[in-house]
């Protein structure tokens, strides 16, 4: 159970799964002058992309690196007038089930929003 080196046997059966089931599509697409190339790489591959990073796998930290540079990359939704329209939770509003349509953010911000009835 403890492998080769420093990689684990788990990876090593994936990656050399993996490995095999290339082999196996490039003999029945008949591409017999790539098959152990084609190999070779799947198994480099999945050695290489399971390897920890930071706690996870390579291919989960490549993924989260992707996502949160889109997401942080992603502009800010302003209406015409400059405002923030939005679908805004209050808690205090009891009546609405805690949900209100706000049409200015910067309204309910400053203190002078919504006035709530107390019971």
């Amino acid at each position: 159970e403890r492998g080769f080196g420093s990689v684990s046997m788990g990876r090593l059966l994936v990656s050399g799964m993996g490995g095999g089931a290339a082999f196996m599509f490039a003999s029945l697409m008949q591409l017999r002058l790539l098959m152990i190339p084609l190999a070779l790489g799947v198994f480099i591959g999945g050695l290489v992309l399971t390897h920890p990073r930071h706690g996870i796998p390579l291919y989960l930290y490549l993924l989260v690196t992707i996502r949160t540079r889109l997401l942080l990359a992603a502009p800010e939704v302003v209406a015409s007038d400059g405002t923030l329209d939005e679908w805004e939770i209050v808690t205090g509003s009891s009546a609405l089930s805690g949900f209100e349509v706000v049409t200015d953010t910067f309204y309910l911000e400053g203190g002078t929003g919504v006035q709530h009835e107390s019971a």
